[in-house]
């Protein structure tokens, strides 16, 4: 397999322990026998994976063991003062750039061993391969009853250093203990036009009435390919409020998987996504209601221009023992061009007989009606149509509480929005 031809390399750069070389040979060899997803696999149904079967990526570690200082002033200048940075280059932390002197009490950053990857059956090939190429393993830790103010984020950012195409495997767990609170982002960046792989594995538990609201931001170069996983299990009376947000990667993969495990817990999943050119964006969910009495909205929208490619694959499974569970969904897609396409595939899957659930979906254009409208107002088409698009995403933005977190994250996406083509003709 062509991201394996560096396998044997990179063993004998990385830790030699009897565990962790377990542990990569048993993902190595999990790939070796499932192989990479193909159009044959429910989830990548609409998404071709030949890229990366054509185009060798060298591990990170083996290229870039230290950011330049054109690389650390990029990075800077995407950290927000608002926020508590931990910082990862090229999938590894960084503790010179990362701020964890400001981890208020009750909240530490760990490295951990992979003695529990050892035990752990892979979900797929990318969860594998991220285990066959992590340097580390990190566990933030947030202690119960914590309440944390200023918005956390792990930056994930890649370069190339002027080296070959890299493949970044980063891998974070984050457990949040009983009563905690806080907000968490998830971001995604790399160097401007850069060629590079990034195949994260990010895990989020969260305790018995805990509070979180999470973002991830996937803004990478537009010729980087990100694939990335975002697991969480919910505890009871528990909430959580989590956001997809994407407008970058030249072809991106993103899999939610929402675990409901305890009665009273719930959920806010939303996503909004920008593409143009010819990106291709595909956004899997799935939420498991493995317990009744929970309740989870779903709400995914996309704006798609030029010749890119959306795909909404949502599934919603209520489990037999699942009773008085809620749970809605809903797929909105915005085209602003001929030659845009969005794919849109919500399901449920219902085994219990006394529940609530409900599943939509939408393609369509701007209102005719409401551009003439603003056109007579003396506003172009060309300044019309990024007014509309950005309120039809900002909505899903404006539900976010924390303030800091809505503030920078509405100045990203009308940044986003900056020299848009349409071609509604």
């Amino acid at each position: 397999m062509n991201l394996l031809k560096q396998f044997d390399n990179f063993l004998k750069h990385s830790d030699q322990s009897p565990e962790v070389l377990g542990v990569r040979a048993k993902a190595a060899n999990f790939l070796k026998t499932r192989g990479l997803p193909t159009r044959k696999d429910d989830e990548w149904k609409y998404t071709s994976l030949k890229i990366l079967n054509d185009e060798s990526f060298l591990p990170a570690q083996l290229e870039t063991p230290q950011p330049s200082h054109d690389t650390i002033q990029k990075i800077q200048n995407q950290l927000s003062s608002e926020f508590i940075n931990i910082v990862f280059h090229n999938g590894v932390l960084n503790k010179t750039l990362s701020a964890l002197d400001e981890l208020p009490s009750g909240v530490r950053l760990d490295e951990r061993t992979c003695k529990s990857l050892s035990e752990r059956e892979f979900a797929d090939s990318f969860e594998a391969l991220n285990a066959v190429y992590s340097e580390k393993y990190y566990t933030l830790e947030v202690a119960p009853d914590t309440a944390i103010s200023r918005p956390l984020q792990f930056l994930f950012f890649s370069s190339l250093e002027q080296g070959p195409a890299i493949i970044a495997s980063p891998n974070v767990t984050v457990n949040i203990g009983d009563r905690a609170s806080l907000s968490l982002i998830e971001s995604y960046e790399g160097q401007e036009d850069a060629r590079y792989f990034v195949n994260s594995q990010f895990d989020l538990n969260i305790a018995e009435s805990a509070k979180v609201s999470h973002v991830r931001v996937q803004t990478e170069s537009k010729r980087a390919i990100n694939i990335g996983r975002t697991n969480v299990f919910l505890g009871s009376n528990s909430s959580l409020h989590t956001l997809a947000y994407a407008t970058g990667s030249l072809l991106a993969h993103y899999n939610l998987r929402l675990t409901l495990k305890s009665v009273g817990a719930s959920a806010i999943v939303d996503g909004a996504c920008l593409v143009r050119g010819e990106q291709h964006l595909d956004n899997v969910t799935v939420i498991d209601h493995a317990i009744g009495g929970c309740s989870t909205s779903q709400h995914y929208k996309g704006v798609v221009a030029d010749r890119a490619r959306t795909i909404f694959n949502g599934k919603v499974i209520i489990q037999k023992q699942a009773q008085k569970a809620n749970s809605q969904q809903l797929n909105n897609n915005l085209l602003l061009s001929r030659e845009a396409e969005a794919n849109s595939r919500p399901q449920l899957e219902i085994y219990a007989d006394d529940v609530k659930a409900s599943h939509g979906s939408t393609i369509g254009q701007l209102n005719r009606e409401e551009l003439f409208y603003l056109e007579s107002r003396a506003i172009s088409p060309a300044l019309a149509v990024p007014m509309m698009s950005l309120g039809y995403l900002s909505e899903l933005i404006y539900k976010i509480e924390n303030e800091q977190l809505q503030k920078w994250l509405s100045k990203k996406l009308h940044d986003a929005f900056i020299g848009i083509k349409v071609d509604l003709a």
